[in-house]
């Protein structure tokens, strides 16, 4: 009886285990917003007025007032193409539209993204009515907004939408933002991008924009690349720049920079060390050489730094030089020596992060034998000693920079060669943990 009972139990839950299973499965199923979701029909005939939506707006809520405007036209049927064709006539936009219209949100529901006076607008479609979904403009922004691309740049599946703010009085100061749909909102993809060596802007003049994939590694990379000249001041000696960024999983973050030819002998040095810290070690070697070798290149001191700065500023302006601007230019003897010292001591420190130690120790011989004890370039010679002495006993490079770092803490450091704030705005700043960075 209890085999016969267990075999009846044990069959009732085969047979509710299998009725269960074929029952349709639709409780939790959610529809998604492409099947809720309707925008409202569009009314082609209507037209959208410029002048009436500023009209419309009080001086002091211009945008939160216009935005309302637009968003009363789009919910009476008006399309946004509509709003486009007309702000695009009133300003005589000839380039890119006002207004474009795309689903950046991953629920195959366009977007209208718009860009007008100083500010970036995206408006969602909702449950039959339009919405005000983000906006954001740039504090310094006096020259207007324009939409670079919308486009998958990190192949994530959703497109980003870049953005340049014009920049402030004489274009000094325009960026660029990245916004992407992060499932909540829109959120930007460079990390803190006002700041100058980060991947928003290029200093102090204006830039181009280019995405494209420059490693073949599917992401593509933000170029930006000088295309004009700064205010004239304080930021001499200007050069222009080209700076590549790539996604790094989380953000656009800088990859490497390049400059227009070196004009003065600390610019080369400079170069060869970006060059390093990027990797790409035949250009580096090539810059050091050129600091050690190339006697056309330009010496550098406060004085010549504002010699040089009035030539320019009267070439610019087509103005006679300031009297003032002529000082009596004393080239300082220590500089030379201490630049290609050091060119020297950064040479060496590529080969051995290519295993090559030969050449490293034949390196630092020519160093130690063209500047000897009483030269201005034997600093150099001391900072590769020690870098040496410890790296053929630990064969670390981390550690071995270590000591260099020490060693540069407890003697002064000639960065008044090698570069500061007083070496123009695209200096590189020197810090004992700058000559050797290696881990």
């Amino acid at each position: 009886m209890a085999n016969k009972f267990i075999m009846k139990q044990f069959l009732f839950l085969i047979c509710a285990v299998f009725l269960y299973a074929c029952q349709p499965i639709t409780a939790n199923l959610t529809p998604t917003r492409s099947l809720v979701s309707q925008c409202p029909k569009e009314d082609l005939n209507l037209e959208f007025d410029v002048q009436s939506a500023w009209a419309s707006t009080a001086s002091d809520y211009r945008h939160q007032d216009f935005t309302e405007y637009v968003l009363d036209f789009l919910d009476s049927g008006g399309s946004p193409q509509a709003i486009s064709s007309a702000l695009d006539k009133f300003y005589d936009r000839q380039i890119t539209s006002f207004f474009q219209v795309l689903d950046v949100t991953g629920d195959n529901i366009p977007e209208l993204i718009a860009s007008y006076g100083i500010w970036i607008d995206i408006f969602s479609c909702i449950d039959g009515k339009y919405e005000l979904k983000f906006t954001d403009t740039y504090e310094s922004n006096l020259n207007g907004v324009s939409i670079i691309d919308i486009t998958d740049i990190n192949q994530n599946g959703l497109a980003e939408i870049v953005v340049y703010f014009n920049g402030c009085m004489g274009n000094r100061c325009p960026i660029i933002r990245i916004y992407e749909w992060s499932g909540k909102d829109f959120q930007g993809l460079i990390e803190s991008p006002s700041i100058t060596d980060g991947c928003g802007n290029l200093l102090i003049a204006p830039f181009d924009v280019e995405i494209r994939d420059t490693d073949n590694n599917g992401t593509k990379e933000i170029i930006l690349k000088n295309n004009g000249y700064p205010h004239l001041d304080n930021d001499f000696p200007y050069r222009k720049e080209t700076r590549i960024c790539m996604w790094d999983g989380q953000n656009f973050v800088i990859h490497k920079n390049e400059f227009d030819a070196p004009y003065y002998r600390f610019q080369a040095v400079q170069d060869g060390d970006r060059a390093t810290l990027s990797g790409d070690y035949d250009k580096a070697f090539s810059f050091y050489q050129q600091a050690i070798n190339d006697k056309k290149l330009e010496w550098f001191t406060q004085d010549r730094k504002w010699h040089d700065f009035w030539v320019y500023h009267s070439e610019i302006h087509s103005e006679e030089p300031s009297p003032t601007a002529s000082p009596t230019l004393i080239q300082d003897p220590n500089e030379y020596p201490s630049l290609a010292a050091y060119a020297y001591y950064r040479i060496m420190l590529l080969y051995i992060l290519q295993d090559d130690s030969v050449n490293a120790e034949i390196t630092f011989n020519k160093l130690e034998s063209e500047f000897p004890l009483e030269n201005s370039g034997n600093y150099f010679v001391k900072v590769a000693s020690v870098f040496l002495q410890d790296y053929q006993l630990s064969k670390n490079i981390e550690n071995s920079c270590t000591k260099v770092i020490g060693y540069t803490q407890e003697n002064h450091l000639p960065i008044e060669y090698l570069g500061d704030w007083d070496h123009g705005v695209h200096s590189m700043q020197y810090f004992p943990e700058t000559i050797c960075p290696f881990k």
